[in-house]
């Protein structure tokens, strides 16, 4: 049978169903993965339709899908409509986020995703059910589904779960956590994971119960047409990082070494300024003035992702962290920053998933993670502008490639 054939015989059959409780416009980075897939997903599949938590935003959001989305209120909800809540609110939400959830946060999902599943997978009668996490809730939610419907169900894995994470909810969180995700693994006819490393210790944690088919998928990117005809300082090279520091991932993995580079003269206010784009902290004020590089550094509020992207184009240098405690992950906005092709600056350790990538794909200079001799030589290279990266290898990543790879998993889950 050749590929045409393949494909036909596949989009006659494939009737999918997606519960992903993030999608566009939702603002968290989990809701990318499958607003993008599924614009080439649905096109290859008979029916096709993703279940998703109901937003505040507008649905006009330029990075939405518009095909078959369903969206369901939180039962209980959660997180509250305001951040800045006080008194007796705020006691509920932390008694809520510390005892009341079962698994995580999202636990006012299970309900309302529970039932609307079930509904859909009927009246369309849908035959497979994709359910991508975290948050985690969402599997118990497609568990239950598959079960009452006998649809087969596929796991999507954007960060592992009780094989990596040390919190939990008070006081079973921990053993229930366990016990629905094992049980999930057992029901489940394929596993995707979004990097080698995961795939290496979801094997080593549930090899025993795993499916056949345990699949890495990597995130992707499409080409960025916008990119700006200017730089964004045409009188200082800028370096730009649009996200949130936590974890290892902190400000003093970079405000080192550039204080020790601004006290060598290689770099200065006039040639040099990084530019983040975030929420910081008072702790990361206090940082700079402790090293010196207040005048090194311009922090922005967050802008829309549309507008990140163009800002991204017009930089010289991008910014690009990643602790030690996750060497699985590969932050999203790696693929951002292949998608606008300017010269990357990551931190990570070399054994990690982003230094594999690095190693990959010509785009940038890799530092190892803590070594801040290697990081002022990385910074140092690409100050220099003599050394032109072609992006080689980039063309893997990109998410046409990810959605043949899903065809393909999708294709052995249906003839199982």
């Amino acid at each position: 049978m050749n590929q045409a054939q393949s494909t036909r015989e596949l989009h006659s059959r494939a009737r999918i169903l997606v519960i992903s409780m993030y999608l566009a416009p939702c603002k968290e980075v989990g809701g990318k993965r499958f607003t993008f897939l599924s614009r080439y997903l649905s096109k290859w599949c008979d029916d096709y339709h993703i279940l998703a938590r109901r937003e505040r935003a507008s649905i006009g959001d330029a990075t939405a899908f518009n095909g078959n989305v369903h969206r369901v209120r939180m039962f209980p909800h959660y997180p509250p409509i305001r951040s800045d809540i006080r008194g007796i609110r705020r006691l509920v939400v932390r008694a809520w986020e510390r005892w009341l959830c079962l698994v995580d946060t999202g636990t006012g999902f299970v309900i309302p995703a529970t039932m609307k599943g079930i509904h859909l997978c009927r009246k369309h009668r849908l035959n497979v059910v994709i359910v991508t996490v975290p948050d985690f809730s969402s599997i118990i939610a497609a568990t239950i589904v598959t079960k009452v419907t006998r649809a087969r169900l596929i796991l999507d894995y954007r960060d592992p779960w009780t094989n990596h994470r040390t919190e939990y909810p008070k006081p079973f969180g921990r053993w229930l956590s366990r016990f629905f995700e094992r049980t999930a693994i057992r029901h489940a006819t394929a596993t995707v994971v979004c990097t080698d490393i995961m795939r290496d210790n979801f094997v080593r944690a549930f090899g025993d119960i795993a499916p056949s088919y345990v699949e890495v998928i990597h995130n992707g990117f499409e080409d960025y047409e916008e990119r700006s005809r200017k730089r964004f300082d045409a009188d200082r090279t800028t370096m730009i990082y649009a996200g949130n520091f936590h974890g290892r991932r902190r400000l003093s993995v970079i405000a080192l070494a550039m204080a020790e580079m601004a006290h060598s003269g290689d770099i200065a206010p006039d040639n040099f300024r990084f530019h983040i784009f975030s929420q910081l902290g008072r702790e990361d004020y206090a940082l700079m003035d402790r090293f010196g590089v207040r005048d090194l550094i311009e922090v922005h509020k967050p802008v829309p992702y549309h507008e990140i992207k163009k800002i991204m184009s017009a930089a010289d240098i991008l910014f690009l962290p990643s602790g030690d405690e996750v060497a699985y992950a590969i932050p999203y906005k790696f693929f951002d920053y292949l998608s606008v092709r300017r010269p990357i600056l990551a931190v990570a350790p070399r054994a990690s998933s982003i230094g594999c990538l690095m190693r990959q794909i010509d785009c940038g200079e890799l530092a190892e993670f803590g070594e801040y001799d290697e990081i002022r030589r990385a910074i140092r290279t690409l100050l220099k502008k003599t050394k032109t990266y072609s992006f080689k290898g980039s063309q893997n990543f990109r998410w046409k490639n990810s959605v043949r790879q899903y065809y393909n998993v999708i294709e052995c889950v249906i003839n199982t």
